[in-house]
């Protein structure tokens, strides 16, 4: 997906007031991966709004489309601005498993549960 489209699509998840962020069908077109990237570089900044957020769902597979690839200062974001978050499901990075490992450790470090 187009990185400039991003924030733009950050922007407006951060108007909502939900409890739950479903990223596995985050799905779009165009060039690219067509994912939308859950990386402060393209704008998940703008999510702090989401205050109440509880569980946050990521797609298992490692099609093309759908790969994400969370870093560590990404997830530590996610911990930091998001307290209530108490469920990660799905897979953070799908390009690296040691790291995929070692974001959810983190997660749960905090007392978040993964899967």
């Amino acid at each position: 997906m187009e990185k400039d489209l991003q924030p733009l699509l950050f922007e407006r998840l951060s108007t909502f007031a939900t409890l739950h962020l479903d990223l596995r069908n985050a799905f779009l077109g165009g060039n690219g991966k067509g994912v939308l990237d859950s990386l402060l570089d393209c704008g998940l900044g703008q999510l702090a709004s989401l205050e109440e957020l509880t569980c946050l769902k990521f797609c298992y597979f490692s099609r093309a489309s759908m790969m994400q690839q969370v870093e560590m200062e990404d997830a530590e974001w996610m911990v930091n601005n998001w307290e209530r978050l108490r469920e990660v499901e799905g897979r953070l990075n799908h390009m690296n498993f040691e790291l995929d490992g070692q974001l959810k450790s983190l997660m749960e470090s905090q007392g978040i549960n993964t899967r």
